[in-house]
């Protein structure tokens, strides 16, 4: 691509405002600290996963924070909270392919059951199903990625944080999934 250069004086004017929660936010990366947010579904996107292996269909997911529940195992203060709140988290979730690995269908079940979109007894989980989860609530569970080491091979911080794996999304009470459970948060879930 491309660039062309510009003088100065033929630029357009432009400005932006900035306040100190924003400079404050981004010194951070604009990351959210580790820990767990109720969220609702705000929206759903298709796209073609190509970080997957093979490249698969997948779901992404806008979350938007309700409320800050804890951050490092902490309970969140009321100044945390009205910080983050409104915020957003993504997540992809692979679509079922031939060939998929293991983790990626439990993962799956793992969030449809977090959904309340699995009866008891067990069922199918359509397109359809997966979309009408704009504006359900659920709590998400956010934890600092890994990536592997290309000299050492081990998994070290990648710092960047990601909806945990397993266990990243719990159901939230009063969801209207067909097997849903209505958990409490108590002080033992923290």
């Amino acid at each position: 691509m491309e660039t062309q250069s510009i003088a100065f004086d033929q630029m357009p004017d432009f400005e932006e405002e900035y306040s100190q929660d924003d400079v404050q936010d981004a010194s951070s990366g604009g990351q959210l600290p580790p820990g767990k947010y109720r969220c609702v579904v705000a929206d759903i996107q298709g796209r073609l996963l190509n970080h997957m292996t093979p490249p698969c269909l997948g779901l992404n997911l806008t979350l938007k924070i309700t409320r800050v529940v804890t951050v490092g195992g902490v309970p969140a203060s009321a100044e945390l909270n009205e910080q983050l709140l409104g915020r957003k988290i993504f997540d992809d979730i692979a679509m079922p392919k031939a060939g998929e690995k293991d983790w990626v269908r439990n993962r799956r079940i793992n969030i449809a059951a977090s959904f309340g979109l699995i009866p008891e007894s067990g069922g199918r989980v359509t397109k359809q199903m997966w979309f009408s989860l704009i504006g359900q609530e659920v709590l998400i569970n956010l934890e600092e990625g890994k990536k592997r080491d290309k000299e050492t091979g081990k998994l070290i911080p990648s710092g960047y944080m990601n909806v945990k794996m397993f266990g990243g999304y719990e159901p939230v009470s009063g969801g209207n999934g067909a097997g849903y459970a209505e958990p409490q948060i108590s002080a033992d879930d923290i």
